[in-house]
């Protein structure tokens, strides 16, 4: 009966059968190419090229109740990051024996706050052998036994030590992050943007070595200082959240975040996992390039003033620019400027002062007549270029009033750039077809108005704040009347801020043109690398209509040391290395229409 019904098969499901033997040959045969192809271990589904793999000890669930921590809802917390990564295009495994991950893998540890010593082991072993590792928290502060070892696994990892100071914190109100932009797990953050995290447990505080930066940092909810604690700013080598580094021939990226930040961080989650995928993909490609967010700059600053009441000022102004050689702008009101010509014909000549407005007559623009926005926009263009006989391009509101009208009134007035109010970003950025300069720091009426500060603790404030932002690779800008920090009494301030930048060559001076004909071509030139275990391949497409000078990116690759970089150019290059695996490379120019190519091969 059995051998009947096997026999009795009707010609549709012979059909079928022969289908599915069809699209299993199919399948085996894709498999075979794919490893001819590609190398073993290397086979993804996602767009990752390395194998990953999120570990969950099977004693960890010990600790977690010793410590009273809901285990079940870290469980769903790892299945929200399973799905996450799968939505990013990743493809990962979850594994509960580290014998099942493969060579060179990346090997992801969350909240596993404990770790076997024979895991531990196992884990540098694979570090050693170019393996990549991702881990945060308090990850291995117990052993097997849920016993209490500290930071020991983290510091031989990274260098970085638990607080002496501080240990653990919690921020019952949250925190507020910033990335770093001059980093490899941060470039889809380029603008700098505030992070909002949820913070509900105390979280560990790491010492960071000297010179060593974290690519994320805790700042206040204005991004213009390290957060306060007991009522005193956290000082920046205690300030970081997230780090990336070389151990042996292997990567790692360390957070001390819990995992449910990634996960309940509100606005701010899309961000967080942008900068997860950034984790990923440096710990995934054997080399990456990044261009410096100002073209040859790491940060800048910039010092401009209002030149309104006590118009004379403007002349001790352009004078100290013009000693010091720091770039400067000047936002004048255009009727102010004619009454004052003779004066501003004896500024003008300074090279380093640039001329902008500051409306026609420093009168409300918003919620005005359209005629009055022309004047107050293009009329006041038409006369500072009159008494100036300077193309025009920046523009300060007064008051710091603007809105839709005002920008699409300036860009067809001809303007490039305008210096906006505070905004939580880092750097300067396109809005409507004109650049927008977020303002940033304290400004010289809250020091004289609001705080009455005396000269030297403005000074040495000024100098804390663009240190600051240089951290960050930000712009620092110090917005300045004629009737306050720039009169006779108090323009030393100045002086004083401009004596620290010459010492401070990380910070470069510039004024609003020199910034914006930066931003605008940096879209324009393409970086793309190319790598294998012998040599490094750089290409840069300049599709700007000038020839771009000093372009400047940083180079992050393996462990192995490189060898001076050769071009297929006339231009010179300047090769320097910050750390193992990681050169800035300064090219003379690139020329309009081109692409540069730039080869390093691999000392050993």
């Amino acid at each position: 009966m059995t051998a009947q019904k096997y026999y009795s098969v009707s010609y549709d499901a012979k059909v079928w059968a022969l289908l599915l033997i069809l699209i299993i040959g199919l399948s085996l045969t894709t498999f075979s190419l794919k490893e001819s192809f590609f190398t073993k271990n290397l086979i993804v589904i996602g767009d990752n090229q390395k194998n990953i793999y999120l570990y969950e000890p099977p004693y960890l669930e010990v600790s977690f109740d010793d410590l009273e921590i809901d285990y079940d809802d870290y469980q769903k917390k790892l299945a929200q990051f399973m799905t996450a990564n799968r939505d990013l295009g990743l493809s990962i495994s979850k594994v509960d024996t580290l014998d099942k991950i493969t060579p060179k893998a990346i090997l992801i540890l969350l909240d596993t706050i404990a770790l076997s010593s024979k895991d531990e082991e196992i884990i540098q072993q694979h570090l050693k052998k170019g393996g990549a590792l991702l881990f945060n928290s308090s990850s291995g502060f117990r052993n097997d036994a849920s016993k209490y070892k500290g930071d020991a696994f983290i510091h031989n990892i990274t260098g970085l030590s638990l607080s002496k100071e501080y240990g653990y914190l919690q921020f019952k109100e949250g925190l507020i992050a910033t990335p770093k932009l001059l980093s490899p797990l941060t470039k889809q953050l380029s603008s700098g943007p505030a992070l909002d995290l949820v913070i509900y447990d105390q979280i560990p505080l790491f010492t960071m070595p000297k010179d060593f930066s974290a690519d994320v940092y805790m700042t206040n909810y204005a991004q213009a200082t390290y957060p306060n604690v007991n009522g005193k700013s956290l000082p920046k080598e205690e300030s970081g959240l997230v780090w990336h580094g070389i151990n042996d021939q292997g990567k790692w990226v360390y957070t001390s975040l819990p995992l449910y930040t990634l996960m309940e961080a509100g606005n701010s989650s899309a961000a967080l996992l942008k900068l997860y995928r950034g984790m990923i993909n440096y710990l995934d490609k054997d080399v990456l390039v990044q261009a410096y967010p100002y073209l040859d700059a790491k940060s800048i600053s910039f010092v401009s003033e209002d030149t309104e009441y006590r118009y004379e000022s403007v002349g001790q102004f352009s004078k100290l620019s013009d000693r010091y050689k720091i770039p400067t702008t000047i936002f004048c009101v255009a009727t102010l400027a004619k009454e004052n010509s003779k004066l501003m014909q004896e500024v003008i000549t300074n090279p380093y002062l640039e001329v902008g407005s500051h409306s026609y007559d420093h009168k409300a623009i918003i919620n005005t007549s359209t005629k009055n926005y022309l004047l107050e926009t293009e009329g006041s263009k038409k006369l500072l270029e009159t008494v100036t006989g300077k193309e025009i391009r920046g523009f300060r509101p007064p008051r710091e009033e603007i809105d839709t009208q005002l920008l699409n009134d300036l860009v067809k007035s001809g303007f490039t750039y305008i210096l906006n109010l505070n905004e939580p970003r880092l750097t300067p950025y396109f809005s409507n077809n004109i650049m927008i300069i977020p303002r940033h720091g304290t400004d010289d009426y809250s020091y004289l108005v609001n705080l009455d500060w005396g000269p030297q603790e403005i000074a040495n404030n000024m100098i804390k704040e663009s240190h600051f932002y240089q951290e960050l690779n930000g712009i620092y800008t110090m917005s300045t009347h004629t009737h306050l920090m720039n009169f006779s009494t108090n323009i030393s301030i100045l002086e004083s801020y401009y004596k620290s930048l010459q010492k401070s060559p990380d910070i470069i001076s510039m004024n609003g043109k020199m910034i914006y004909d930066r931003l605008s071509v940096l879209p324009k030139i393409s970086l793309h690398v190319i790598s294998n275990e012998k040599s490094i391949t750089v290409k840069i497409t300049n599709q700007a209509s000038s020839t771009v000078k000093n372009y400047t990116f940083r180079l992050y690759s393996t462990p192995k040391e490189i060898s001076a970089l050769s071009t297929n150019t006339e231009a010179t290059l300047q090769v320097n290395k910050i750390r193992l695996g990681v050169y800035d490379v300064i090219v003379s120019e690139l020329k309009a229409g081109t692409q540069t190519q730039l080869k390093a091969n691999y000392t050993h």
